[in-house]
């Protein structure tokens, strides 16, 4: 079976900064729904995870975005980007 041709496709970059040698842990997957999920570990501060929708068929005009960031110490903090 082909693959079907599509004229829709989402692109993700991600980019680490940071001072010198301080750059984050970063492991990339992709999920079987269609999605980029970025886990970041950051030395001392804690982790964050980054999933990005990649799918075009159905999706809306921009991605769904969803952070969510546990800190070495204090509350998570989420946020999502429709």
């Amino acid at each position: 079976m082909g693959r079907a041709r599509s004229r829709k496709f989402r692109i993700m970059a991600l980019m680490a900064i940071g001072e010198g040698s301080d750059q984050p842990e970063c492991e990339v997957s992709q999920t079987a729904k269609g999605s980029a999920e970025i886990v970041a570990r950051f030395a001392g501060a804690g982790q964050a995870k980054v999933t990005v929708d990649l799918s075009a068929d159905g999706a809306p005009s921009q991605p769904t975005i969803e952070i969510r960031y546990d800190p070495q110490e204090g509350e998570t903090e989420y946020l999502s980007i429709p």
